[in-house]
């Protein structure tokens, strides 16, 4: 069994959202602690579909809340690859036979935190652990407790939401503060009122999110497709709730919900979401098909615009003026 060496060269790949930023930090946080100098360390922002990246030299790859099928497909990488994910459709598609650790259903960043706490020296993926992942871990940094259970749509009280407001809409963010200063046990850092921030958040987020509510209402659009009666909007806001919620306030029953927007690359990104109730539906098979993957509640793909707006047939209003 090899044994991983962080003495050179080490990149992280990792998802570009609040997850994969504390993934990301999650793993240079350890790898310092076993020896890797920072300026060995790349971390990288990759999403679906970039081409495959050119690893070069480097002694260990992390693949954090994200896959990469032309790494986890190449036979070179055997020996250099750590894959820690939740997607339940690359956690098919790729089995549990790489090292690193998969669970659906927890957030990647408390994936990598529980990896590292274990053998992470040990190129082997390891056995799901027979935890209760809706409470905060022994050790688990508690800001990490939090984004894992955003991510996972388990967070519930006015912190958990207060925080996933905080994140989402950049007054915390990665870009602006040190996240790897916030990996103690409490999840405070000296200077930064934390709870300030939660509270700020929690204003604003009520704000905007009556705002984009206001937007289901008016432009929102009720659509039956692969078998699913979809409410669908066309924006770039991410979510479900704010549909959910417009749903209900028109009194209408839907099973899924439906987002999208043409994003920089001038493809048409389409996300998707369980309808609360509808659980039971694995909508990670639809984006699988389209060449996408995720969650079976929470997953998307891209498409050619046109040809997405071409089938944007049988639909009418969410609300009849």
């Amino acid at each position: 069994m090899k044994v991983l060496d962080f003495t050179r060269p080490v990149i992280v790949y990792h998802r570009k959202d609040p997850d994969g930023w504390f993934s990301n930090a999650v793993c240079r946080h350890h790898l310092r602690q076993h020896g890797a100098a920072p300026e060995t360390i790349r971390s990288i922002g990759w999403e679906y579909r970039d081409p495959t990246p050119d690893v070069g030299d480097a002694s260990v790859v992390f693949l954090v809340d994200i896959s990469c099928e032309g790494l986890q497909s190449d036979p070179a990488m055997a020996d250099r690859l750590v894959w820690i994910d939740h997607h339940i459709s690359a956690i098919k598609q790729w089995g549990e036979t790489l090292p690193g650790l998969r669970v659906d259903g927890v957030g990647a960043c408390r994936l990598a935190w529980h990896w590292w706490t274990r053998d992470p020296l040990a190129m082997h993926a390891l056995e799901p652990p027979r935890v209760d992942w809706a409470k905060q871990q022994e050790g688990e940094p508690y800001l990490v407790f939090l984004v894992g259970l955003r991510d996972a749509w388990r967070h519930v009280g006015t912190e958990h939401e207060g925080w996933c407001e905080a994140v989402c809409l950049g007054l915390y963010s990665p870009t602006a503060y040190d996240m790897e200063g916030y990996l103690g046990a409490d999840g405070y850092k000296q200077g930064m009122d934390l709870a300030s921030i939660i509270r700020n958040a929690s204003v604003l987020g009520q704000y905007l999110g009556e705002v984009r509510r206001q937007d289901a209402l008016e432009a929102g659009m009720l659509r039956f497709w692969e078998g699913i009666l979809w409410l669908c909007l066309n924006t770039q806001a991410r979510g479900s709730g704010v549909l959910t919620e417009a749903a209900l306030r028109a009194g209408v029953k839907v099973e899924g919900l439906c987002v999208w927007s043409v994003n920089a690359k001038g493809r048409c990104a389409v996300r998707m979401y369980h309808a609360p109730g509808h659980e039971h539906l694995d909508l990670s098979k639809i984006a699988t098909a389209r060449g996408g993957g995720g969650h079976r509640g929470a997953c998307g793909f891209e498409t050619d615009p046109a040809e997405w707006l071409n089938s944007l047939t049988n639909t009418r209003p969410l609300v009849v003026v």
